[in-house]
């Protein structure tokens, strides 16, 4: 597992801006680059990672405290483990904007084709991303990085690494450690 450094606010907005000229295609995240942008929030908001999130389907939401619920089985899991079952946190004002988006299928605001192996979209996400970011002038532009931003900013506003590590659905907190705390500890000196 490579962590890499997470987006600047800069590069979000470039990326952002820049998936929102996407104009191309005759079907999926080309087609609907409103739609591809609220994904890469979701991302990027929840920490989730890109097949998870090309799954996501917001019936499956319920109301907390004051955020909405994600309860879900992560599509990466280890052969041997059980399903594990994490939740994600959704603000009223992304739901709302998922809910009112134009959805890619009945199955899900961010789900096109047929079959259920979420595999093939996470990669159309992977390659829209790189040529979004070579014309945003992102360097190394992936749908992971967003996890990664997610969990560093998380860190910075003073989520405490255990929390942050079980949003991400780490095995261990020495994991997340392993991966964020650099990133953190270079920005508190």
């Amino acid at each position: 597992m490579l962590f890499r450094s997470p987006y600047t606010d800069g590069e979000v907005e470039a990326i952002f801006n820049e998936v929102l000229k996407l104009d191309g295609g005759t079907h999926g995240y080309a087609k609907h680059p409103k739609t591809l942008k609220l994904l890469l929030e979701l991302m990027l908001s929840t920490g989730l990672r890109v097949g998870d999130a090309v799954s996501f389907d917001p019936r499956n939401l319920a109301m907390g405290d004051s955020l909405w619920i994600y309860t879900f089985h992560p599509q990466k899991k280890k052969k041997t483990d059980k399903p594990k079952t994490l939740e994600a946190y959704i603000t009223a004002d992304l739901k709302s904007r998922i809910d009112g988006c134009e959805w890619l299928s009945p199955k899900g605001p961010f789900w096109y084709g047929i079959g259920s192996d979420p595999t093939p979209l996470a990669q159309a996400v992977y390659e829209r991303m790189q040529s979004v970011g070579a014309r945003a002038g992102v360097a190394d532009c992936r749908p992971h990085r967003l996890r990664d931003t997610f969990a560093v900013r998380a860190l910075l506003r003073g989520m405490q690494l255990e929390d942050v590590s079980r949003l991400l659905g780490h095995s261990s907190v020495k994991v997340t450690e392993t991966y964020c705390a650099k990133w953190v500890s270079r920005s508190e000196e």
